[in-house]
């Protein structure tokens, strides 16, 4: 979708909000030019007081991105984009994010074993206009249908290091795929950052920016 937009972008400068790898590696695929900044908003300590996984994911990206861009304000070349994505799992009315330790990606395994959960992903996309910086908010929902794990699976994976660090606790791109029965919905939203999703807005906002001359 995006090959007849890329040279709107590449004499723009795109920045990546997010320290995650596999975001890194998404956005990559689509074959133009952005830098990658670690926000300093620390999600640890400002959690939004919403159980909505909607709500908590947009504003956790959003609040990224918005970090990011104080933090650059007064730089010398400032982004055109910044984009911020957060990523949760959720079930029976609990949020999961990233495990604390691995007692904690032991008991996540286990609540999603055998059940179909949601993974969703609140996107922000924030871009410069005249006067300041105009933001696209939104989010993309997959249900992932994970097997069930006896104990020895689950002990057994968390012991690989690779739950760490990860949204409920498991990696659908490495060995935690084998523990997954079934997705409905963008299986990229479910490594972290959701590409159609992404794809669809960003050509959206072009066309705003260019009136669709291009």
């Amino acid at each position: 979708m995006l090959c007849a937009y890329k040279a709107l972008l590449s004499n723009r400068r795109v920045v990546l909000a997010s320290a995650s790898e596999r975001r890194k590696e998404i956005l990559g695929g689509l074959g133009f030019p952005f830098d990658v900044m670690q926000s300093p908003f620390d999600e640890d300590k400002n959690r939004p007081k919403t159980n909505d996984p909607k709500e908590f994911t947009q504003w956790t990206a959003s609040q990224k991105a918005l970090a990011t861009i104080e933090d650059l304000k007064t730089h010398s070349n400032p982004p055109d984009f910044v984009i911020g994505a957060d990523t949760v799992v959720f079930l029976d009315g609990n949020i999961l994010g990233k495990p604390t330790d691995s007692d904690n990606a032991v008991e996540m395994l286990k609540i999603l074993s055998g059940n179909v959960h949601s993974v969703v992903t609140g996107l922000s996309i924030h871009y410069k206009m005249e006067g300041g910086y105009k933001e696209r908010l939104t989010y993309e929902v997959t249900q992932v249908k994970m097997a069930k794990l006896n104990d020895l699976i689950i002990h057994s994976y968390v012991a690989t290091g690779e739950p760490l660090g990860k949204a409920g606790s498991y990696g659908i791109q490495g060995l935690g795929g084998s523990l997954i029965e079934a997705i409905n919905g963008d299986y990229y939203n479910v490594v972290g950052f959701p590409l159609h999703r992404f794809t669809a807005e960003i050509i959206s906002i072009l066309e705003e920016l260019t009136g669709g001359n291009y």
